[in-house]
């Protein structure tokens, strides 16, 4: 299960249990772990007090790894520069199985310490203490890291992000008199861990820390569930989450910072309860954790499309989707749309009550969308030559693992304009990928280059090397799939088969075959040959179609009408029925004039750095004619 299912909403669904069930609940082994709140909550500067707080955990705790949870990989990336520069000019005195820093906790001299030791014994009754000392002769409140040095720490990591310009060591300067004299340089072990990370990259989290230095991971909300890190002692919680919501009118995703559930905090201060007794730094006041934040997360299924769900469902027998008891009940209109979805692209069939088609089965056999599955089935139906099947999984492997094939590092360096002596060498490499007609046929150039050059392609073309893993893995399977239904009808049983054999992979020798002919055949991709592909993913995407607007249209729906910049250009959703802009990132974001017709795969929520307004924007992109699109039955609404 879950680790943070809503148990209580499983056990109270009167649907599955008409009668509640008893719950028992097992407690699991866990250390105890000490949760210290700040007694006031930074709201924007968050990542500054995570760096003061890591500095103090760094210098004054015992050994043991520090775990800090972010939202970014821009925020992990910039507080791991900042932690690494810092300590490569700072001096900390860390031993990894002895610890004698008593007086900086307490802020006394050693002398002094020493006789407060003294009159703490004298206050003793019949020897009882008021909380045993762990092994390190410390009490829970000597972690509390809550004296005058918080605040200076803090300062002094404000003082050295205003001092700091963009190209600087962010972060070297810190509080004052912080260098110990007896300390060596570099004692932090400073690693990144977020989802897009290189699987190598993942796995160093894993492994002990050289000696003499304290391990220290940055992560994100991957950390706090998924996987556990060995010998974390420390959490460091900036109370933050990036999540994915969807707009209940355009359906766009958006990716927003919000403040994280109570029960996701909880999960994040366990992973400091693994190996022992730990402790979290909550960055955040109690009032925030009591007021602000929810005690659950949203579920998945009211984050994300129902339409391979509710296909599924069909296809194992649930004709009635609505009245299906999920333990987290989806909303009645997501579930409508998904409908709505199946039936336009063919997998149910409105006029036997959406029941699931022939095609509909054939579509729940491959696991990707049934929006990119329809482009498979479409180019089996048409007995397209093998080559042109195969580019056709090579595009949805991709379009179902990502967005989009760049980092963020490769859509600026691809829309940057050449100074005098700098230029930037991926700059035409990764132009070179870009298809001014669609999108998806920059997926298959990236997947090319790719599989041409599996070591070196994400370097040097900025491509999101685990997006294009998982793809790679993703064609294989879908092409063995597609295979199978090759110029014969599956019977329901045998897709039962297949479904339950998916996990099951092709020798690396096929693979390697498969891979060889595959990229023989791209390199004799004809214009023609772009343009059936093109049309192939159409029947997929007839709800997903967008015309350029009209001044009336914008006019009507209060957006103001461009046409001289193409990312500008505002176009009509036809089936949402609102106003959506070409994402500047997309391959045709510079064609020009902009395209009367085009199909778009994602709609995205983002905030444009021209207005700073939020706009809905498309991704996976394809320029389509008014004719392309009749002749597979469109009609706008």
């Amino acid at each position: 299960m879950s680790a943070t299912m809503r148990v209580m909403d499983f056990r109270d669904n009167k649907k599955l249990f008409p009668i509640t069930p008893q719950l028992i609940n097992v407690e699991a082994r866990r250390f105890t772990v000490s949760n210290h709140f700040a007694r006031k909550t930074v709201l924007k500067e968050y990542v500054d007090e995570a760096f003061a707080k890591v500095c103090q955990v760094h210098k004054k705790l015992p050994p043991g790894g520090i775990l800090v949870f972010l939202c970014t990989q821009h925020e992990i990336e910039d507080l791991c520069s900042r932690l690494r520069s810092h300590y490569a000019k700072t001096k900390i005195e860390y031993y990894e199985n002895s610890y004698s820093k008593h007086a900086l906790l307490t802020g006394k001299s050693p002398e002094e310490g020493t006789t407060a030791s003294d009159d703490e014994e004298k206050k003793k009754v019949d020897g009882a203490e008021e909380e045993q000392k762990d092994e390190f002769g410390l009490k829970t409140m000597d972690y509390a890291l809550e004296d005058d040095n918080d605040e200076r720490a803090a300062g002094g990591a404000k003082r050295a992000r205003e001092a700091s310009d963009a190209d600087s060591e962010a972060g070297s300067q810190t509080a004052p008199n912080e260098e110990e004299m007896n300390g060596e340089y570099n004692t932090l072990h400073v690693l990144p861990l977020y989802a897009l990370l290189d699987f190598e990259k993942q796995q160093e989290v894993f492994k002990p820390p050289p000696p003499g230095k304290r391990l220290c991971v940055i992560a994100t909300n991957v950390a706090e569930t998924s996987i556990t890190i060995p010998n974390i002692k420390y959490v460091v919680d900036s109370g933050r989450v990036k999540s994915k919501v969807l707009d209940t009118e355009t359906q766009a995703s958006c990716f927003r910072i919000e403040w994280t559930s109570q029960a996701s905090a909880e999960q994040r201060s366990g992973r400091a309860g693994r190996v022992g007794r730990g402790h979290c730094y909550r960055l955040y006041s109690t009032a925030v954790y009591s007021n602000w934040m929810s005690q659950h997360t949203v579920p998945e299924v009211l984050r994300t499309p129902l339409d391979s769900v509710v296909l599924l469902m069909k296809h194992i027998g649930i004709e009635h989707v609505g009245g299906f008891p999920f333990p987290s009940a989806p909303r009645e209109e997501e579930l409508k749309r998904a409908l709505d979805h199946l039936s336009i692209v063919g997998a149910l069939n409105v006029k036997e009550q959406l029941k699931i088609t022939a095609l509909g089965r054939r579509l729940v056999a491959y696991p990707v969308p049934p929006k990119f599955a329809r482009a498979v089935a479409a180019a089996l139906d048409r007995r397209c030559p093998a080559a042109l099947v195969d580019m056709v999984v090579a595009i949805v492997s991709v379009a179902s693992t990502t967005t989009t094939a760049f980092t963020g590092e490769g859509n600026r360096v691809k829309a940057a304009k050449p100074q005098d002596n700098e230029v930037d060498p991926r700059r035409e490499r990764v132009r070179s990928l870009l298809c001014p007609g669609s999108d998806l046929i920059t997926y298959l150039r990236a997947f090319q280059t790719f599989v041409q050059q599996p070591r070196t392609a994400a370097r040097d073309y900025c491509l999101v090397q685990k997006s294009m893993q998982e793809a790679r893995m993703l064609y294989h399977q879908v092409c063995r799939l597609a295979r199978q239904q090759q110029g014969e009808a599956v019977a329901e049983e045998q897709v039962v088969d297949e479904q339950d054999s998916l996990e099951t992979t092709a020798s690396p020798a096929t693979m390697k075959h498969n891979e060889e002919v595959f990229m023989d055949d791209c390199k004799t991709l004809t214009r023609s040959a772009e343009l059936q592909l093109r049309q192939l993913f159409i029947p997929g995407l007839l709800d997903q179609v967008a015309r350029r607007a009209t001044v009336h249209e914008c006019r009507s729906l209060g957006v103001e009408y461009h046409d001289k910049k193409t990312s500008r250009t505002p176009y009509y959703l036809t089936h949402a029925r609102s106003i959506a802009f070409i994402h500047p990132t997309s391959s045709i974001a510079r064609t020009h004039p902009p395209p009367e017709y085009v199909t778009y795969a994602f709609l995205q929520r983002i905030t444009r750095s021209e207005t700073r307004e939020a706009q809905t924007s498309m991704l996976g992109l394809t320029i389509v004619t008014k004719e392309w699109l009749n002749a597979a039955g469109f009609a706008e609404e």
